[in-house]
């Protein structure tokens, strides 16, 4: 019978570099009997990742989710029975169906994974790869200000991060499909073989042979100082494309930039345990999956020598001047 898996995030936990690493080496895995396939079948992009499978069921499930249904139908037809079916994309972890209107945010997310089980079947396999909760709060956070035009602080951005409730998440993934596994990304960039092939380690697959390892640092972290600096300018409300090209430039000067050179973290090492203590029955909840001790799921939280960032006039002219200069 085919093994069918959906991996769902965490966002920020490697999943680009997994996808992109996945999508370059689709050709040699297909032949060791791991599918990774494209969505041009459907009509859509050859992303890395398979993202317009969680947006076309958020936007309208009824007119979509037989369409998508017929895919993976055609895909198992096409492969063998010993064969695996992999999906991936971040947005069946955060996504909501589109009318929800008398629901909250949590009983809107069941919605959608109810439909996740109509498209693909409750004999699915979810895969979920997970962060400490402080590290995951800091790295979307900046995500966040990154790729949007939101103007929350971090200590604002957590208070109200739905994302963030990873232990609910896990709890209705597992009401309604077979079998959650959870991976952990800790573990996983300790792995020597790259990050791909400890991922496929972790599902017990074991085509290492066939993957083209994506190289470099897909999503670069911005300096603690730049982050600030782009949720201010957000408050200008820069569209898509001014975004985007000042996240690029802000990249352009990090290296470069004296002030930069100050090692400064966005939160402070209490701030750091306050959400370590606040996201505890998550912690719970992944160590009672993963049959450990709770101390044993996550690295330690250690003293970096790292001041909490405070941005100033000052610094904040320098990067202005750097960004205009020539």
């Amino acid at each position: 019978m085919v093994t069918k898996i959906l991996h769902v995030g965490l966002h920020k936990t490697g999943t680009t570099t997994l996808q992109k690493t996945l999508k370059q080496s689709r050709k040699a895995l297909a032949k060791a009997g791991f599918h990774y396939p494209s969505l041009r079948a459907i009509g859509e992009k050859d992303m890395a990742g398979h993202h317009a499978l969680g947006r076309l069921l958020a936007e309208d499930c009824e007119a979509h989710g037989p369409r998508l249904q017929k895919f993976v139908a055609e895909q198992v037809r096409m492969m063998g029975a010993e064969d695996t079916l992999f999906l991936s994309t971040e947005s069946f972890f955060r996504y909501t169906i589109r009318d929800h209107e008398g629901l909250d945010h949590l009983g809107a997310r069941r919605r959608y994974v109810e439909e996740m089980v109509r498209t693909f079947g409750e004999d699915c396999e979810i895969l979920l790869t997970v962060r400490r909760p402080d590290s995951f709060a800091m790295s979307i956070y900046q995500e966040s200000i990154k790729k949007t035009n939101q103007t929350r602080t971090i200590q604002e951005y957590i208070d109200k991060a739905q994302i963030l409730n990873v232990g609910a998440n896990i709890d209705i993934f597992a009401e309604h499909f077979a079998k959650v596994r959870i991976l952990v990304f800790e573990e996983l960039i300790r792995d020597e073989r790259g990050l791909a092939a400890a991922v496929l380690s972790g599902i017990e697959v074991d085509p290492y042979d066939n993957l083209t390892v994506s190289k470099g640092a897909l999503n670069v972290s911005l300096h603690p100082y730049l982050v600030e600096y782009k949720r201010l300018m957000n408050h200008a409300k820069p569209d898509r494309d001014e975004s985007a090209a000042l996240v690029r430039n802000l990249g352009r000067i990090q290296e470069t930039l004296p002030c930069l050179r100050d090692k400064v973290a966005l939160l402070s090492l209490q701030e750091r345990n306050a959400i370590l203590q606040l996201r505890a029955a998550d912690t719970e909840k992944i160590a009672t999956f993963l049959e450990r001790r709770v101390s044993d799921v996550f690295p330690p939280l250690e003293e970096t020598g790292k001041p909490k960032m405070a941005m100033t006039m000052k610094i904040f002219e320098e990067i202005f001047t750097a960004l205009h200069a020539g």
